[in-house]
């Protein structure tokens, strides 16, 4: 008797946890290391697996730039860049 209240009410919890969760979370914004194949946030500057530079860093001020960039807009010294970072893979959870 008391087995089918229960049932629809772990029903309606799980659509309504579909319904309003968030589009984008841990899991699902992460991007794969060209090198190593491991999963890194969309933020991190190198791999913490292989160590791989994944993003362009001001030499001066060390925050992200964009490979095109002749000046860091944040600091306004020209850019040097060094090693350069390679393409990052993104992948969906379903492909793991």
């Amino acid at each position: 008797m008391i087995l089918v209240p229960l049932a629809i009410f772990a029903i309606v919890l799980v659509v309504l946890y579909l319904r309003w969760q968030p589009q984008e979370t841990f899991f699902t914004s992460k991007e794969v290391c060209p090198k190593c194949h491991h999963a890194v946030q969309a933020g991190y500057l190198i791999c913490p697996v292989c160590l791989l530079p994944l993003r362009h860093v001001c030499t001066s001020c060390g925050r992200p730039i964009e490979g095109n960039w002749t000046v860091c807009p944040f600091c306004g010294r020209s850019v040097e860049l060094g090693e350069q970072p390679r393409e990052l893979n993104s992948y969906k959870p379903s492909e793991l």
